[in-house]
């Protein structure tokens, strides 16, 4: 292991400490530039950063343009997340099944006292439902990414969190560029992301604010 992937995994451990946080416990740096499966792959976000299994997983084309120490505010900022998504994934997960195990309970009653199995058609009343709600529901994960943001930056320093985004900004990488156009919307995204203007003028508030 390189000595800049030891100091990152050292990063992580120091940073969770801080945050006060669980240490996702990260014993290697994976640097890759396409993450996902071979089916559905993806562009690895250059402002971002990943924690998988054992595995710190890090934009590839970055690797010489940042830092150790300029990595920390997007390490801590996806700590930071990650206990944020745990508390809205449990209430996601309330907000999918707790309608559909009423509506299955109401239906398989309705069939039992009147014996016709049209009733099933009710099934198509959840997504009716279901649908807007989960829309409104990605917007918390989009905010949470920002409040992760805001976060982090009170422990490493809105100024350091804000100078690496506006490096990254300025190397005019094509997957971000990209992230800024008005009709890519990742809001609307199951996991949805902020782009890096949105989470430069997010610091930026907190910084004036």
């Amino acid at each position: 292991m390189s000595l800049q992937d030891s100091s990152l995994l050292d990063a992580v451990r120091g940073l969770a400490a801080q945050l006060d946080v669980t240490d996702p416990g990260l014993d290697d740096v994976g640097w890759r530039n396409v993450v996902g499966t071979a089916r559905y792959p993806r562009v690895m976000p250059s402002d971002q950063c990943e924690f998988w299994p054992r595995q710190l997983i890090l934009p590839a084309q970055m690797r010489d343009a940042i830092s150790v120490d300029e990595w920390r505010p997007i390490i801590a900022s996806e700590l930071v997340y990650r206990k944020l998504y745990s508390k809205v994934g449990r209430k996601r997960t309330a907000l999918l099944l707790g309608p559909l195990l009423a509506l299955v309970v109401i239906v398989v009653v309705l069939i039992f006292i009147t014996g016709s199995s049209a009733w099933a058609g009710l099934g198509f009343l959840y997504f009716i439902v279901i649908i807007p709600v989960l829309r409104g529901n990605t917007r918390f994960f989009y905010r949470c990414r920002l409040d992760a943001d805001r976060t982090a930056a009170g422990v490493v320093g809105k100024e350091a969190f804000l100078e690496v985004l506006r490096k990254i900004d300025s190397l005019k990488l094509p997957e971000i560029e990209k992230s800024k156009n008005p009709g890519f919307d990742n809001r609307r995204a199951v996991n949805p992301v902020p782009n890096i203007i949105d989470r430069i003028a997010n610091l930026e508030q907190l910084t004036t604010g």
